[in-house]
């Protein structure tokens, strides 16, 4: 029996290790955090598990939705709403209508959104391979749709001065327009559980070094750190691309960057009424988060999300944990007319390589290393968007590739 090493116990991983684990492999998933499933694991508040970011269910990610049956998890499906507030106003923007009421742009422009959006569902006018968000926006939908609408989501999520590709923003209207109007509210907890129950899972393992055959990991142990190693026929690799290049004997890796998520999870005495999603347009004002989630009308919890994009190790990012929660309530009492009174508890989640700048330039990744590591995680999607389903069908695409070595 071949032995596999997933290195990263996130969703791309444990896709890859409940495949191979399905086809005869021996297979051990090493996680550096304490727990599974990254961006996808969960607080445990009062017995109930509620997830540390913001996740939820979109009707054409195929991928998950088809893992969710075969594993015979449920899924209900709620209507939300949606909606941008400007710093003065909200404004729902779900369904077409929705846009001819959007004031922050001009009727003319409001209709060339409209119909950049719709071009982008339909795949008409798709964008060049290296072209720019700046490049496709202006020349489809003009200057000051990019400049008042576009460049402040864009930059909110990647950074100023980043060039974003334009066809993952295509892809993020393709993929998520069509299927706004519901979202899908499903236990991330229980696909964590499920896809890790029949493996053989260590938590605590940092991974200092690949060799030839063997994974050097460095464990937290009582008397202090303990060396581990983990021999394997391949490897799968679901960590981000940076950490992956320092553990190996040689990077043959490009460069890429990522940007950190700091996501709170505020819990009140009662729900809040209002949209589930909330972006956040800060082209005057600067509040500290670009998004929303109120979770009160989508799983019956008082949770609100609270998400912000950041630059790993920045000013912004060394911010303690209690002043971000007290500045961002002092925000969400205008926005959401909630009281910092009402605020039971607070969760404070950061991942410092949340998601990689999809740039114009981002390069072509190779899916394996050498004769045995494979490369899984969104770093491995593009130009696909960042959601549950296309990291997973990362993951399995990365053991296909195993099996189809094996069966040579």
């Amino acid at each position: 029996m071949k032995k596999v090493v997933v290195i990263g116990g996130g969703l791309s991983g444990l896709a890859a290790a409940w495949m191979l684990q399905d086809h005869d492999f021996d297979v051990t998933v090493l996680e550096k955090e304490p727990e599974l499933g990254g961006l996808a694991s969960c607080y445990n508040l009062s017995g109930v598990w509620i997830p540390k970011t913001y996740h939820h269910a979109i009707g054409n990610d195929q991928v998950l939705l088809e893992t969710l049956d075969a594993l015979g998890i449920p899924v209900t499906w709620k209507e939300v709403d949606v909606g941008f507030n400007d710093g003065t106003l909200t404004y729902p923007f779900k369904k077409p209508t929705d846009l001819l009421k959007f004031k922050p742009l001009s009727m003319i422009q409001r209709l060339r959104f409209g119909w950049l959006v719709l071009s982008a569902i339909q795949g008409w006018n798709w964008p060049g391979v290296h072209e720019s968000v700046e490049s496709w926006v202006t020349r489809t939908a003009g200057v000051q749709v990019y400049l008042r609408l576009v460049k402040p989501l864009v930059e909110s999520y990647f950074g100023a001065g980043c060039s974003v590709a334009a066809r993952y923003l295509a892809n993020r209207f393709h993929s998520e327009s069509a299927s706004i109007k519901q979202l899908g509210h499903t236990d991330f907890h229980q696909l964590v559980q499920k896809l890790s129950e029949n493996v053989n899972c260590v938590t605590g393992v940092d991974v200092t070094r690949i060799n030839d055959h063997r994974i050097i990991g460095q464990r937290n142990g009582g008397l202090g750190s303990i060396t581990e190693f983990y021999p394997f026929d391949y490897v799968v690799s679901a960590i981000p691309v940076p950490t992956l290049a320092r553990v190996l004997p040689e990077n043959s890796l490009p460069f890429v960057p990522y940007r950190g998520c700091v996501c709170l999870m505020l819990y009140f005495k009662q729900k809040i009424p209002g949209y589930y999603w909330l972006n956040v347009l800060s082209n005057s004002w600067k509040p500290p988060f670009v998004s929303i989630f109120n979770c009160s009308e989508f799983n019956d919890l008082p949770v609100i999300y609270v998400v912000s994009y950041l630059t790993p190790h920045s000013e912004e990012w060394r911010i303690t944990d209690a002043s971000r929660v007290a500045e961002s309530m002092s925000w969400l009492e205008n926005m959401l007319s909630v009281s910092a009174s009402d605020l039971v508890s607070y969760r404070v989640y950061r991942n410092a390589t949340a998601t990689p700048v999809y740039s114009t330039d981002y390069p072509n990744l190779p899916t394996q290393i050498g004769e045995r590591i494979f490369l899984a995680g969104t770093s491995m999607i593009y130009p696909n968007i960042r959601m549950s389903g296309t990291s997973m069908q990362s993951g399995f695409k990365a053991a296909e590739r195993i099996m189809e070595k094996e069966e040579k």
